[in-house]
């Protein structure tokens, strides 16, 4: 996650930002962009982190105890498509006066020009838009902040937040970046319990004991022999031995072998 101190704004960076943002639209940034609201783009379950929507879902839901705002939260790919969004009050939904905000709908800025989202993907950091900062007149009512979610560095989504004008924006930030945060973990682990499980469903294809299977499971997050005996509290020459039963069962010779095997299994 980006540094809760590290955040950037139209207001406080206005030439940059504009000059930077205006390199991908096509007209003035202050000449309205007319978005295709009728034709979303088509958003495949296949094609969508599905670890995240739910880590998304389940943290707005313990946070939202905390709100006392209007406001709407959305879940953004890396390519700026909406992929879910949650109002805490449905009036959001009129107040926004954007009948078709919603999933699948592209975010970026070729498409809507200068929001927090926009900003973000832009400037690579957390991205506030105030008012009539933005470009498409519907936003103009409210405030903007959207927040990057990184795994290993890299960034796999974005939440957004759209809240009314006069309320002051920088107090979503430290609650934006928690939910980023929280979410970004959920996410992680549901996607590593999602890999056990699968793992054991291909252990129980090649008929591993069960310290086959222990061994098995740091060889393939590529743990050293040495680190699975401390971890097991086995010597290293019976890791070694276990690895060699598991290449038999498995009709395999090396690691890598073992890992495209268990990883082609799994996809």
């Amino acid at each position: 996650m980006p540094s809760v101190t590290n955040w950037c704004s139209v207001r406080n960076n206005s030439i940059k930002i504009l000059e930077s943002l205006n390199q991908k639209l096509s007209s003035d940034i202050n000449t309205l962009v007319e978005p295709n609201i009728e034709a979303p783009t088509c958003v495949s379950k296949d094609n969508v982190n599905q670890s995240l929507v739910r880590s998304f879902r389940t943290e707005v839901t313990k946070l939202s105890v905390l709100i006392s705002v209007v406001l709407m939260i959305l879940l953004v790919n890396d390519a700026g498509v909406i992929i879910d969004l949650i109002y805490s009050l449905e009036a959001m939904r009129e107040g926004i006066n954007l009948e078709g905000l919603g999933i699948g709908l592209n975010l970026s800025d070729y498409i809507f020009g200068v929001n927090a989202l926009s900003l973000s993907m832009k400037m690579e950091m957390i991205g506030i838009v105030r008012g009539a900062e933005h470009t498409f007149p519907a936003f103009q009512e409210w405030n903007s902040i959207a927040v990057p979610l990184l795994t290993d560095g890299k960034t796999t989504g974005y939440i957004t937040m759209f809240f009314n004008r006069n309320q002051p924006s920088e107090f979503a930030i430290p609650f934006l970046y928690q939910l980023g945060t929280a979410v970004t973990r959920g996410a992680e682990d549901r996607k590593s319990n999602q890999d056990l499980n699968n793992l054991n469903k291909q252990f129980d294809q090649y008929k591993l004991s069960p310290r086959e299977r222990e061994v098995s499971t740091s060889w393939y997050l590529e743990k050293s022999a040495l680190y699975i005996s401390s971890l097991l509290g086995i010597t290293e020459g019976t890791v070694r031995n276990t690895l060699n039963n598991i290449y038999t069962k498995m009709n395999v010779s090396d690691r890598k072998q073992f890992i495209n095997k268990l990883t082609c299994s799994m996809n």
